[in-house]
């Protein structure tokens, strides 16, 4: 897609960069049903620590990453892309890729949209508030303080567990995102046929 991609290259259960750096879970006590003795028992100084040195230059990235494509491009745009556990839900059963986003919903209408013509995988959205939550402080920061195009994807865990699947969905992905983009952006691009031609579209 020739645009930078900005990774947490480090365990969310360090530090969870979707979190704010003053959250009370930005390090996590808990996972599932397990106590993280090592994050309960961090110092205040040990905590700040962590922050500072995973938080904070990851943010950065972001900011700099936008920096330069703003300058380039009248319409920015970011993409948060994370996954979930299946956890047997009714939610879970119900969509492979949750689309979040704040109130500017262009992006994720557009992207709703796609695959919903497409087929290829089930869909949800999530819109949160104008006070955000706690998962949403990528978007709030630097998605919606700079007014520029936003959404949040979330993939199912086991869409990119098996062998090939990151591969496939990071292709899938790219050809709905450049789609979805240009429907905002410009003027409508006539939609593909029906039934996976994303994937047609790489």
């Amino acid at each position: 897609m020739d645009v930078p991609a900005i990774i947490q290259r480090f365990s969310r259960l360090a530090v969870d960069c979707d979190r704010g750096p003053d959250c009370v879970d930005v390090v996590p006590h808990v996972c599932g049903q397990r106590v993280i003795a090592a994050n309960v028992a961090l110092s205040p100084q040990a905590l700040a620590a962590r922050v500072a040195a995973l938080h904070t230059p990851f943010h950065q990235a972001i900011e700099t990453g936008l920096n330069t494509i703003s300058r380039r491009s009248p319409t920015p745009a970011l993409v948060n892309i994370l996954s979930f556990a299946d956890q047997g839900t009714e939610r879970d059963r119900m969509a492979d890729i949750i689309v979040h986003h704040g109130k500017d919903a262009r992006l994720a209408d557009a992207v709703i949209e796609l695959l919903g013509h497409d087929g290829t995988y089930s869909a949800d959205r999530f819109e949160f508030g104008p006070n955000g939550n706690t998962a949403s402080y990528i978007l709030q920061r630097h998605g919606i303080r700079r007014g520029i195009l936003h959404v949040a994807l979330q993939i199912r865990g086991g869409l990119i567990a098996a062998p090939g699947g990151q591969d496939r969905m990071a292709r899938y992905l790219a050809s709905l995102l450049k789609m979805a983009v240009a429907t905002v952006t410009s003027s409508r691009p006539d939609l593909p046929p029906q039934t996976g031609a994303l994937h047609d579209l790489l």
